[in-house]
Formats: C-alpha cells, sequence, structure tokens
C-alpha cells in the first residue's frame, strides 16, 4: 500500500513538473535543474514560480541569497530589475510558496 502511494506520489511530481516548465526557456530549465540538485526540497517552487529577468534566472535559493546579500550590502542588483520589470509580485508568489514549504515542514 505504501509503495503504491509512494509512487502515485513519484508520477503526480513528474506531472506537474512537465506542466510547470512548460513554455520556459531551455536556459531557465537548465537553472531550475541546478537548483534542484543544490536543493531538492525546492524543487516543486522551482519549477512552479522560478523565472528570468533580464539575463538572470531567478529560483528559489538565487532569490534567498540575492535577499541575503540585499541585507548585508544595503541592496542587491536584482531589487532594479524586479523594480523596472514590474516583477515584485513575482517575487511575492515564491517567497509565499517557501512559507507554505516552511509551516508544512513545521507541522511533520
Amino acid at each position: 500500500m505504501a509503495q503504491a502511494a509512494a509512487a502515485k506520489h513519484e508520477a503526480d511530481l513528474r506531472a506537474h513538473k512537465v506542466v510547470a516548465l512548460r513554455g520556459k526557456s531551455p536556459a531557465l530549465v537548465a537553472a531550475i535543474e541546478r537548483a534542484n540538485k543544490l536543493f531538492p526540497v525546492h524543487a516543486p517552487i522551482n519549477a512552479t514560480y522560478a523565472f528570468e529577468i533580464g539575463d538572470v534566472k531567478v529560483t528559489l535559493d538565487y532569490l534567498l541569497w540575492a535577499i541575503a546579500k540585499a541585507e548585508q550590502r544595503g541592496g542587491h542588483p536584482l531589487d532594479i530589475l524586479l523594480t523596472i520589470e514590474h516583477r515584485w509580485a513575482d517575487v511575492e508568489a515564491m517567497l509565499d510558496a517557501y512559507n507554505d514549504l516552511l509551516d508544512a515542514a513545521d507541522k511533520n
């Protein structure tokens, strides 16, 4: 029973990944795959919410790193790109999903 549930879950994840990555550029998909190898728990968020702004591929790990750098230095070039391109809503959606992931982990 548990093996069947695990197999179904894996199949559902693969199906979600295929749908979520549809329409993303090959460069963004490659960035998502690299990030997911380093941080597998971020994979659903990256597949769904990762985006490009200029030449920058924004995955969850990159966003968290940029936020940390902005806090240390008082700013990061990504801030400017997000403002110019009006993409702060994408950041908010990604961070909301990350918050949900953290909440779910706390409950387990």
